[in-house]
């Protein structure tokens, strides 16, 4: 354990690097980092701010309406940066989850059975105290992700847990294991993977209706958080109809369980929006910012006294 503590203030130390280079950047995003020699991790947002208004109190099942006013996007997504694709993205993913997210390893290829860490019976507020064996030695689950290298971790959790927390209350143990990762590592990435929709035929207490409302509760964490770290994906844009249930050729024939093609759908989306670090979290102040303070001043030789006309880069 000693040495995980080493190895995770050297990764702190690096973070606070990045983020003084970042200092002046007119397009940075801003970096939060964590106390790590705190016992307990710092909060990534303040989780006692007031619940938007706008998420809706959706009670209907109602198959023939769209799920919610706004389909939810990924609006961490940032489209006018242009990311720098990582070849070996896949190797370097890892996926947190229970029941239904054990599926990946089942039904789809690239994903090494050490890259899943699924149990069964997790439930959000207890899958970090899970232990794993990574290189013979036992670790809880953020520190075992921290020692086998994974940079880009999904977690996608639920429905078990919509049966024991209101959408707030599920939103503030998603957010609490977030800063467990963290905490054990500041440089990694964290992908929020929405709650998957039921068929319009189920017949569980779980409704589309009901799916929505923890989904959008959960995007409203992630923008609350402000971390350029931390994503949210959003399944329902891959799993879903037009309605917001999910697709009748996605369904395994319980209208919860889904097919091996859904899991390789789904797959390939979250990794053709790679969770990784976008060129603007590594650039340095931009050198044409010192020249800007001239482009107003005046020119020396102008007898008329006009101020000269700015220059850009590159002219």
């Amino acid at each position: 354990m000693a040495k995980i503590r080493k190895m995770r203030l050297a990764a702190a130390a690096t973070a606070a690097v990045i983020c003084v280079c970042m200092t002046g950047c007119g397009n940075a995003i801003e970096y939060k980092t964590f106390n790590t020699t705190s016992s307990q991790p710092e909060s990534i947002a303040d989780s006692s701010s007031e619940a938007d208004s706008s998420v809706i109190d959706s009670t209907d099942d109602s198959s023939s309406e769209p799920i919610g006013d706004q389909p939810l996007t990924n609006t961490q997504i940032n489209d006018t940066v242009v990311k720098e694709d990582d070849p070996d993205y896949l190797t370097k993913t890892a996926f947190v989850g229970e029941a239904l997210c054990s599926g990946l390893s089942f039904y789809t290829e690239g994903l090494k059975e050490d890259q899943i860490y699924t149990e069964n019976n997790a439930h959000v507020d207890d899958i970090a105290s899970t232990t794993w064996t990574v290189d013979g030695k036992q670790y809880e689950l953020p520190d075992a992700l921290y020692a086998s290298k994974r940079t880009y971790i999904y977690i996608w959790i639920g429905p078990n847990d919509l049966s024991n927390y209101d959408p707030t209350g599920f939103a503030q143990q998603y957010q609490a294991l977030i800063e467990k990762i963290f905490y054990a590592n500041p440089l990694a990435y964290v992908g929020v993977v929405s709650v998957a929709p039921v068929s319009a035929e189920y017949d569980g207490t779980l409704t589309n209706g009901k799916v929505y409302d923890y989904n959008a509760k959960l995007a409203e964490m992630v923008d609350k958080i402000g971390n350029n770290r931390v994503y949210f994906f959003n399944v329902t844009t891959v799993l879903g109809d037009t309605n917001g249930n999910l697709k009748s050729e996605y369904d395994s024939g319980d209208g919860l369980h889904m097919t091996g093609e859904a899991y390789r759908a789904l797959l390939d989306d979250l990794v053709s929006m790679q969770i990784h670090p976008y060129l603007t979290d590594f650039e340095t102040p931009d050198e044409s910012s010192e020249g800007d303070e001239s482009t107003e001043s005046k020119d020396d030789n102008s007898d008329s006294g006009e101020e000269s006309s700015s220059q850009t880069n590159g002219e």
